[in-house]
């Protein structure tokens, strides 16, 4: 009796086979490569596209050019740039179009919005004890910083438990953030912007490289539309106890400055390439 049922392979590259169902692929992998750095996983999801439009990138000499970067890459077992993946992405697009089934929206990884939020305080508002003491917390950092003549910020009483500086590259900026509850201080390199997805895809498949050159293991926190941070923790530390502050102090202003040491010069070279 000949066996009538499909492998879920052979559902999955049947489904892959429209470009429009090829697209949502991709951007799902995307995110959630993001999230947990996984490159075999993420390869092999590139793989099943690659298979199920094969007839496509085989029709002619200029659909070929377009994706052979990106599948070089697949076929040699190594993480695509996400240029190559953008250029994957608009060829199928242009596909859409010729069949009149694009939407007005692009792929979600062209759309990802910039959430970031502001917290001020309401001067006509009793501040609580935690917020008195974070406006104090934050401004003995402000005064470590501007003894090292290193970042720049802006001074403000900030009542949040975390505390922005100056990266200077448009869509990047330094934080540090502290939190009494998990007794934990961090450093972090945050990434907002319309090139978000672009720039963190383009660090992250750096991740050996840059946590060897920073000396630890980082936290790369990818969350959809959502602002991304590359970050390290620091436990076992009460923010509530001020006599410890300078040593908190000198321990982010360490992290923050290896942070600018190891990324400047990457994401440089990265907005450069995108300009």
């Amino acid at each position: 009796m000949i066996n009538q049922f499909r492998t879920w392979d052979e559902v999955l590259i049947e489904s892959l086979a429209d470009p429009e169902e090829s697209v949502e692929y991709i951007d799902a992998y995307i995110e959630g490569y993001l999230e947990d750095g996984d490159k075999p996983f993420f390869i092999q999801g590139m793989k099943n596209v690659v298979d199920a439009n094969r007839y496509i990138f085989n029709l002619s000499d200029k659909v070929s050019i377009k994706v052979k970067p990106f599948l070089n890459a697949i076929n040699g077992q190594f993480m695509p740039t996400f240029e190559d993946i953008s250029s994957l992405v608009d060829y199928f697009k242009s596909l859409y179009l010729a069949d009149n089934i694009l939407s007005q929206e692009s792929p979600n990884i062209y759309k990802i919005l910039d959430n970031r939020k502001t917290i001020r305080s309401d001067k006509n508002k009793k501040l609580t004890e935690r917020q008195s003491q974070n406006i104090q917390y934050w401004k003995g950092l402000d005064n470590y910083v501007n003894r090292q003549n290193r970042f720049t910020y802006s001074p403000s009483d900030n009542i949040s438990s975390r505390h922005d500086l100056k990266f200077g590259v448009k869509g990047f900026s330094l934080r540090a953030s502290q939190t009494i509850k998990r007794k934990s201080i961090s450093a972090a390199l945050v990434l907002r912007g319309k090139n978000l997805i672009r720039n963190f895809y383009s660090l992250r498949i750096q991740d050996e490289e840059v946590e060897k050159a920073f000396g630890n293991k980082l936290e790369w926190w990818s969350k959809p539309k959502s602002e991304k941070r590359i970050y390290f923790v620091k436990h076992n530390v009460n923010p509530a106890n001020k006599t410890d502050w300078y040593n908190q102090y000198e321990w982010l202003y360490s992290m923050l400055d290896k942070l600018y040491t190891v990324f400047y010069p990457r994401i440089s070279s990265l907005v450069a390439y995108n300009t």
